[in-house]
């Protein structure tokens, strides 16, 4: 593991970074020896040979749709193991409590066009900023389109790995261990906020609002 947490064989080290956070992990960086640089050259002095791989969704609206769904749900990732249903025990046995308390206390997801509105303006301000963060530091990411990856990983992940310049080990073999929960409702959802947000201007008719129980 190269001697060091988080990095792999080939002794590269990587870690996921939300714009949320982002504010906080500069912050916490800038010990004394680092206190007085300049944010375009505190990141490759801590991280040296630094390469920013840029996940982005093209579908801003279906976006906003899973995360609303996620909010409701309390579930922001499922694994194969989970979707198998009860088999492997070890996973239940890490599930904290209130996981337990809300797959037995689930209310019934409710489409909101304000709450999705909210959410998918909160995204395209996040998308801003990086985009920001990176003219400023004068970085052009390696690009992944999540539609992508989500389509074809293996294929993704090999394109990602020639971009860095890393070799792609001989035993690559890619099996995701989380699973998509787009699902029927997901596909209505994005219908329906599509056609109220362009209703106005489009004389489009808005879909009737209906409930939803969970999907099992």
């Amino acid at each position: 593991m190269g001697g060091r947490a988080g990095h792999d064989q080939n002794g590269v080290f990587g870690a996921k970074l939300m714009w949320n956070y982002f504010g906080d992990f500069v912050s916490l960086l800038r010990i004394p020896e680092h206190r007085d640089l300049p944010l375009a050259e505190l990141l490759p002095s801590v991280f040296p040979n630094l390469t920013f791989v840029r996940v982005v969704r093209a579908n801003k609206v279906r976006q906003a749709v899973s995360l609303w769904k996620a909010v409701q749900t309390a579930t922001w990732r499922q694994n194969d193991s989970a979707v198998r249903g009860l088999g492997a025990l070890a996973e239940d046995d890490e599930r904290p409590p209130y996981k337990s308390y809300l797959d037995e206390h689930r209310p019934a997801l409710r489409f909101h066009y304000g709450a999705i509105a909210h959410l998918l303006d909160r995204i395209l301000r996040e998308e801003a900023s990086w985009d920001a963060f990176f003219e400023h530091v004068r970085i052009r990411p390696v690009l992944v389109l999540y539609e992508n990856f989500a389509a074809d990983p293996e294929n993704a992940t090999v394109s990602v790995l020639d971009q860095l310049g890393l070799e792609q080990p001989a035993d690559l073999i890619l099996t995701p261990r989380m699973k998509a929960q787009s699902d029927g409702i997901n596909d209505d959802w994005a219908r329906r906020f599509a056609e109220l947000r362009l209703g106005t201007e489009f004389d489009l008719s808005p879909v009737p609002e209906r409930e939803y129980a969970p999907a099992d």
